[in-house]
C-alpha cells in the first residue's frame, strides 16, 4: 500500500511540473515589476511584435504601464489555488489564435491558466520556450485578490 502511495505522488508531483514551471514564470515576472527589476521583467514576457524594436527602457516602461494594475502576488495566490491550467487551445479555445497571431507564437506552444472571481475572469498566457515559459498575456490576476 505504501509504495502505491508513493508512486501515486511521484506521479502526481512529475506530472504538476509543466504547471509549477509556468506559475514560476508568472510569480518571476510579478517579483520583476514590484522591483523595477527590468532584467526579470523582459526575461519573463514575450514582447508585443511592434515593441521589439524599442529601446529595453522603452520596453520596461510600457510593460510595465500595462502589467502594474494586473499582477499581483495575492492575486496570483488565488490563480495558484483555485485557477484551472492546460493547453492555450483548451482553455480558451475562442481566444487562442487570435492573442497567439498577435504575438507572433505557435498556440500549440501554449499555456494558460484562468480563474473567475467577483465578475472578473484572469488570464495567464505563457508561451514555452527552449529556456522556459514567458508570459504572452496576463489580465485581471490582480482582481483574484479582491474580497
Amino acid at each position: 500500500m505504501a509504495i502505491a502511495a508513493a508512486g501515486f505522488f511521484l506521479w502526481r508531483y512529475t506530472s504538476q511540473r509543466p504547471k509549477r514551471e509556468a506559475l514560476r514564470s508568472v510569480i518571476a515576472l510579478q517579483q520583476g515589476l514590484a522591483s523595477a527589476d527590468a532584467k526579470a521583467v523582459l526575461q519573463n514576457t514575450v514582447l508585443p511584435a511592434g515593441l521589439r524594436s524599442r529601446t529595453e527602457p522603452e520596453q520596461m516602461e510600457f510593460l510595465t504601464k500595462v502589467l502594474r494594475d494586473e499582477v499581483s502576488a495575492e492575486g496570483l495566490a488565488v490563480l495558484r489555488k483555485r485557477g484551472t491550467y492546460g493547453p492555450l487551445k483548451e482553455i480558451f479555445p475562442a481566444e487562442a489564435e487570435r492573442w497567439t497571431r498577435a504575438a507572433g507564437v505557435q498556440a500549440e506552444d501554449c499555456v494558460a491558466f484562468k480563474a473567475e472571481k467577483n465578475g472578473f475572469r484572469a488570464e495567464v498566457v505563457l508561451v514555452k520556450m527552449p529556456n522556459g515559459y514567458r508570459v504572452m498575456r496576463c489580465n485581471n490576476v490582480k482582481q483574484l485578490a479582491m474580497k
